[in-house]
């Protein structure tokens, strides 16, 4: 240990000995001058506090660091190889989605048919209107209106299927309920049955109204409607117009299907099925046979129709017979039915009450709710919209069957419409032990969310239960069957098939292989091998190197982010320093950002007793026409800017005395701020500045409640850097505009005056302008050149009305806004400037400068790099720019050029060789490396 590390006491040699301070640690009464000990805690001798930079990258290329760093990458991608292949492992063994047949809007929910409209609500198409939230309630996707033309019963020549019904509405009113139902997602069916009062709904042939029909299909399609209906649909599905009459809904282009529906009255299963292959109709409804009249046979009939047919082209209703019972008794039982056709395959369609039966307010309620729920969960399950329908029991007066759909919740459906309560037993192996109640008709013997039996299920008169069937179930029974013959059918009146194109048996063929084919594990068999040893320790590896691949890619993510390069913060910026100025959509194309107004109030020339800062010159406009530019100026993103420059029409800005002026200045500051706008600018600045009241003034201006920055700006006549500086540094103005020297007369004195100020002050405090109309000096003045110098310079380039397109001084202001010149061409380097970090708060530095050139850089962080070349001479000039600072590239990109035979613009130029013509620049850009 060295003797500075091992001492314990320290002579304070530079006090006086006798004036020594008293340590601590002496006992009292014992104080005395002298030596004082000073106790040094041993554990900052071995504080540790870091590794610098160039420590880290010495120690990271010792051999220990370098194993690690390969061990660290070793176990990131076996972590990533162990994970891809447990992905790959889960996709292989999960069992397989079936795919989603293709719905429609009339598969999603309930049709709802209401043949009379003056029945349903007195008002008729407006009552339906306003009955639509109702309907939206009750999960309703379509409505089936009227028939609503006009007709009179079997005269044929009275028929105008385009005509409304006066008694129902007129063609205003359809066209409002299809507005308001289809923002409502319900579609709108029109019935077009033509006789619909007379003995046959086709008068005595359809084929006498079929042109009619098809007109009238294009006419209701092309106002919006969303399908169309016809009764005893086979009448029309057999005459020479059909086809025709069919291709008006099968047009690709329509976003949403239009539908062609169609009901029959009572036809065999056979004839249905061949009806539906004929007709080619999207929806074919039916009325379900009353099971109490049938016997068996509904059963028989409803199973046929299932299974031969995709159930997504089948409509289900109660039909004319059971619906006027429902109508007629109490005793009806409607919440049975409604559990029927919800559940059934295909799509559930009632008629307007069908839904509350005839029953007391307090059933009808119950009923109705009943419906809204049976609605609702049809609505989500995916068994129940477009599910295989699987038989399992049925007697004359009771059915039970499932609807299963891949591995989505599966349903068992029981009722029973006899007047004693049956015991039903199933015994199909697939069914589980037991079964929850979602929907009952009778809910104090079956509390929804009950469990049940399965093996035998007890159901009272007149009773429907549906049950939600946990698990996942095989349901092969109908998948190993070969052939199968339907030989409850005559022979002779078979269906004919797509496939076969003959009468006869039918026959199913499956695959040979379709008893061997893999379909994947149930969720039982999943989570019984997921229970193993083996596929326990799999998961345990899996897990282990998923959480060592995530660690090493936060170590690299930790050395990336300390290596990067830091990004340098970007310095405040305001409305005032990132543009150009005049009228409104002109100037908004041009990227303007402020417009400063002069010259608007009352004042006459020398009088000081004229002067009313807060009073606008009636030549000007008037207070209307102002807030009318400033509400219209603040919708563009345009700042207004007002001037208040006293005495602007003389010489002497401020008359004799600018503290004559100072309290009225104040004044009008605070009166234009309140009326909107959101600066004031004062030439030269510095006179006012002077007074005792600017400080008052100033804090007009520093209020911390405005939601953006309002501006204190002036100007500066003198061109000395000193005097720009000391009113810069005394008035603490916001922006300080001053005019640049004349590049004519001195280049080098305009390189050093920009480069003292831009070293002394913030850019984003400085403004560059001409100080008058840049063409007015000379027929060959060089705008555009001046143009790219005020926007590469570091502050807020300042424009005079005119400037950018060249403006002379006598002329007119109006000629400005009709002129050709394209705007792209006008706006070219405001864009640039607006977008470019570089330029627009960028470093400036100085490359090369004589007496009639100027290059400088413009440079932000790791932001885009420009080079600023100007020639104001009479001569042409080559420049080898490379040379003077070799960090730059060896080519850049041309960005902006003056010359219309110069450089193309995105061209590539050597910076080794420049050559640029007499009055004209160059903008190039490099990126930052």
């Amino acid at each position: 240990m060295t003797k500075e590390d091992d001492m314990k006491e320290v002579e304070l040699n530079e006090m006086d000995l006798e004036k020594q301070p008293m340590t601590g640690d002496t006992p009292t009464g014992t104080e005395k001058n002298g030596c004082v000990k000073v106790k040094v805690p041993e554990e900052t001798e071995v504080k540790f506090t870091g590794l610098s930079k160039e420590e880290l990258l010495k120690v990271a290329g010792t051999a220990g660091w370098v194993r690690t760093r390969w061990v660290l990458l070793v176990l990131f991608w076996l972590g990533w190889v162990g994970m891809l292949a447990g992905a790959i492992v889960i996709i292989v063994q999960a069992p397989r989605c079936k795919p989603i047949p293709e719905m429609h809007w009339w598969n999603e929910g309930p049709l709802y048919q209401i043949p009379n409209l003056n029945a349903f609500s007195a008002n008729g198409l407006k009552g339906v209107e306003e009955k639509l939230d109702y309907l939206n309630q009750m999960k309703v996707k379509g409505l089936v209106l009227g028939p609503i033309h006009t007709v009179q019963a079997d005269q044929s020549h009275t028929l105008e299927l385009t005509t409304v019904n006066p008694l129902f509405g007129t063609e205003t009113d359809l066209t409002s309920l299809l507005e308001r139902a289809h923002r409502k997602g319900i579609s709108i069916v029109l019935d077009l049955t033509p006789n619909y009062e007379g003995a046959s709904v086709w008068f005595n042939s359809a084929a006498s109204v079929a042109e009619k029909i098809k007109n009238a299909c294009m006419h209701w399609l092309g106002k919006g409607v969303d399908g169309i209906f016809f009764s005893n649909v086979d009448d029309i599905a057999s005459t020479d117009a059909w086809p025709s009459i069919q291709g008006l809904f099968n047009k690709t282009e329509e976003t949403t299907k239009r539908a062609l529906m169609g009901t029959v009255s009572r036809l065999s299963s056979e004839n249905f099925n061949l009806l539906l292959n004929h007709s080619g109709v999207d929806l074919l409804m039916t009325g379900i046979p009353d099971p109490a009249g049938h016997s068996g046979k509904q059963v028989f009939w409803l199973q046929r129709l299932c299974t031969s047919h995709e159930a997504l082209s089948l409509g289900w209703g109660l039909g004319r017979a059971l619906s006027t019972q429902s109508s007629k008794s109490q005793a009806y039982p409607v919440r049975l039915y409604q559990t029927l056709l919800f559940t059934l395959p295909g799509t559930p369609v009632f008629s307007a009450g069908d839904e509350v039966g005839l029953k007391s307010e307090d059933e009808r309620t119950a009923v109705r709710d009943f419906f809204k729920a049976l609605s609702d969960i049809r609505g989500k399950e995916r068994s129940l919209l477009h599910g295989e329908y699987i038989n399992l029991y049925n007697s004359p007066t009771s059915l039970a069957f499932v609807r299963v759909w891949d591995q989505s919740e599966r349903f068992l459906v029981a009722l029973n419409w006899g007047n004693d309560t049956v015991t039903m037993k199933l015994s199909d192996n697939d069914l589980p032990a037991d079964a929850r109640v979602r929907a009952a008709t009778d809910t104090e013997k079956l509390a929804v969310d009950s469990k049940v039996p399965t093996e035998k299920l007890e159901l009272g008169a007149k009773q429907a239960v549906m049950y939600f069937i946990a698990g996942v179930h095989l349901w092969k029974e109908r998948r190993e069957m070969k052939d199968t013959e339907l030989k409850e059918a005559d022979q002779a009146k078979q269906l004919m098939t797509r496939e076969t194109g003959r009468n006869g048996c039918v026959k199913v063929n499956v695959p040979e292989s379709s008893r061997e084919q893999y379909t994947g594990l149930s969720k039982e068999q999943l989570i019984r091998v997921a229970g193993t040893p083996g596929w326990v320790r799999t998961r345990w590896v899996l897990l282990v190197l998923f959480c060592l691949g995530w660690v090493g890619m936060l170590a690299g993510a930790i050395v990336i982010i300390v290596q990067a390069p830091r990004c340098k913060p970007i310095p405040e910026m305001h409305w005032w320093n990132e543009g150009l100025e005049e009228k409104l959509d002109y100037l908004s194309m041009l990227k303007v950002k402020a417009l400063v107004l002069s010259g608007i109030h009352t004042v006459e020339a020398d009088r000081l007793d004229s002067l009313n800062l807060s009073s606008l010159n009636p030549e000007a406009g008037s207070e209307k026409d102002l807030d009318s530019l400033l509400k219209l100026s603040q919708k563009k993103g345009i700042s207004m800017v007002m001037n208040l420059t006293p005495n602007y029409q003389s010489t002497s800005m401020w008359f004799e005395n600018p503290s004559g002026v100072a309290e009225k200045i104040q004044q009008a500051c605070s009166y234009w701020l309140k009326k909107g706008f959101d600066g004031i600018f004062l030439s030269d600045v510095g006179d006012i500045a002077k007074t005792s009241l600017w400080s008052s003034i100033k804090d007009i201006f520093n209020r911390t409640d405005e939601p953006e920055k309002v501006a204190l700006m002036g100007s500066v006549s003198s061109l000395s850097v000193d005097d720009i500086s000391l009113v810069l540094n005394n008035s603490g103005v916001d922006l300080l505009l001053t005019r640049l020297p004349d590049p004519a007369e001195s280049g080098q004195k305009q390189s050093q005056a920009i480069l003292k100020l831009h070293s002394n002050h913030r850019q984003t405090s400085l403004a560059w302008g001409a100080g008058h109309p840049m063409a007015t000096r000379a027929q060959a003045y060089p705008i555009r050149l001046y143009q790219t110098l005020l926007f590469t310079l570091p502050g807020t380039p300042v424009f005079t009305a005119g400037d950018e397109v060249g403006l002379k001084a006598e002329e007119q202001l109006e000629t400005l806004w009709d002129l050709e010149t394209p705007v792209e061409e006008k706006n070219a380097k405001a864009k640039l400037r607006g977008k470019e970090r570089s330029l627009l708060h960028g470093e400036y530095i100085v490359l090369g400068v004589t007496e009639s050139t100027l290059v400088f850089l413009r440079r932000w962080d790791q932001s885009e790099r420009f080079l600023s070349v100007l020639n104001w001479g009479d001569q042409s000039v080559t420049m080898n720019i490379r040379g003077k600072d070799e960090k730059l590239p060896d080519q850049a990109l041309v960005r902006v050029s003056t010359d219309p035979a110069g450089p193309a613009v995105d061209s590539l130029m050597s910076l080794q060789k420049v050559q640029l013509g007499s009055k004209q620049a160059l903008l190039l850009s490099f990126p930052y490396t």
